[in-house]
């Protein structure tokens, strides 16, 4: 097939996959520190301020407001919950598949046809719809990553303006990310600085306007170093964890979200497994792509700028004593995924064996994909800390809660301590009228599987 006609399969292959991906976006995870995000949107919309600062960090030091900013926006226009997460899905993969699109064209050896693979993620799945601030380092950095090696094919100042808005939006979002905005702008002092001297004038006026803009959160975050804490002792995990920058695109530690064993579905549980296994092949595509990328290092701006943002990025990893959380991989996706798209075209251009270890792994990614929204569908979510009940569960505990005054007392026997700021945020946003009862929200079904919830009348 064509160069062309490859990109053109690419853009119908993310165009089908983006649409899919927009079914039911409130099966999502709809926790504490989401229900913080909308609170704050909430009540910084009722006195009419702009957020400077977000949710609290775990070093001792606040995330970026970015997020609480969408949030505020949405408000303005609706309080449709399962508007905003919509319109927040539909966001995240226009802007992720937008990236992706950019990308193919980054590296003349990428099969643009294996750029696909990426929006068959069950990690990219999940925080596509999940409201929380970390996720939004996905869509940020991937158009910040691609807009880079667009500059670096054809160094423009509207490219410029671009790569930074994203990188200024990022660093307001999650701090998470500054080892791969590292990673972009040494390269570009070191490989374009010739451009940038010529036109100093109009480039540190960008940087000035991002500055600005930054301004009141880099103030605050200052504020805070003093009492900023610091990793004291080192975790031999975090190497491992460093080394694993593929397992978004695996399907391999999702009971992360789900729970252990959510693959045991009647007569398919060993079959599952075997297709969940089949996923880790995006390991040795990515190192094989990594070796690619090494070797055309020199030649290659999105390979030297990948392989920069994976180095920092694993250094951060290791130097921070960070391991388990698959959300410390959201704002170096771009860089691995690189890397797994190039041990993709490589296998394929292998012949037949590379092929079908090519076919293995996206048929099971897919299948994987499948299962796993299957599994949030029927069960309500999960009864774990890192997904809990889904939107769609809460926003039918919503609906019903319409029919009490909303003096009503409620309690929440559950399992998440954070469950009442849920509760506190969905009634903020949804009154009600009829009568005063003691209520209960509890799960519907004594299974541990079962993440649906009931509200019932206290007896």
């Amino acid at each position: 097939m064509p160069a062309e006609g490859r990109h053109r399969a690419l853009l119908a292959l993310l165009a089908a996959l983006g649409l899919c991906r927009l079914y039911r976006p409130t099966d999502g995870p709809f926790l504490g520190d989401q229900a913080q995000l909308l609170l704050h949107a909430i009540g910084l919309n009722q006195t009419g301020e702009l957020a400077t600062y977000g949710l609290p960090g775990a070093r001792g030091i606040d995330y970026g407001p970015a997020p609480i900013w969408f949030y505020q926006a949405c408000l303005h226009v609706t309080s449709d919950l399962a508007a905003i997460a919509l319109a927040r899905d539909a966001l995240v993969t226009l802007a992720t598949a937008a990236a992706l699109a950019g990308l193919a064209r980054a590296w003349p050896r990428l099969d643009p046809r294996f750029g696909a693979v990426a929006l068959l993620s069950p990690y990219l799945w999940v925080y596509s719809r999940d409201s929380w601030d970390n996720s939004f380092l996905i869509p940020l950095m991937g158009g910040a990553f691609a807009g880079y090696v667009a500059f670096c094919r054809a160094p423009r100042l509207r490219t410029l303006a671009l790569v930074l808005a994203c990188l200024t939006l990022a660093l307001l979002t999650h701090l998470m990310c500054v080892p791969v905005v590292a990673a972009i702008v040494l390269h570009a002092l070191v490989a374009h600085r010739g451009w940038l001297a010529a036109r100093r004038v109009p480039v540190l006026l960008l940087v000035a306007n991002a500055l600005a803009v930054m301004a009141p959160y880099l103030y605050h975050a200052a504020s805070q170093l003093p009492s900023a804490t610091l990793p004291l002792a080192f975790q031999p995990s975090s190497v491992a964890f460093a080394l694993g920058p593929a397992r978004p695109f695996t399907a391999l530690g999702c009971e992360y979200f789900f729970g252990d064993a959510w693959y045991a579905l009647p007569g398919a549980t060993a079959g599952l497994i075997a297709v969940l296994a089949l996923t880790g092949l995006a390991h040795l595509f990515f190192w094989g792509g990594a070796a690619m990328a090494l070797r055309e290092v020199r030649a290659t701006p999105a390979a030297a700028v990948a392989l920069l943002a994976l180095a920092l990025t694993a250094g951060s990893l290791v130097l921070n004593h960070l391991s388990v959380h698959p959300h410390y991989y959201s704002a170096v996706w771009p860089a691995a995924f690189l890397c797994v798209w190039a041990g993709l075209t490589a296998a394929w251009e292998r012949g037949p064996t590379g092929r079908a270890l090519i076919a293995a792994y996206v048929l099971a990614l897919a299948i994987a994909l499948a299962a796993s929204i299957a599994c949030v569908r029927a069960r309500g979510g999960a009864r774990t800390l890192h997904f809990g009940p889904s939107l769609t569960s809460w926003l039918a505990i919503a609906r019903e809660l319409r029919g009490y005054d909303p003096r009503s007392p409620v309690a929440l026997p559950l399992d998440d301590p954070y469950f009442p700021l849920v509760l506190s945020a969905l009634r903020r946003l949804d009154g009600g009228t009829g009568p005063v009862r003691e209520l209960r929200v509890e799960y519907r079904s004594a299974r541990p599987s079962d993440a649906r919830l009931a509200l019932r009348e206290v007896r």
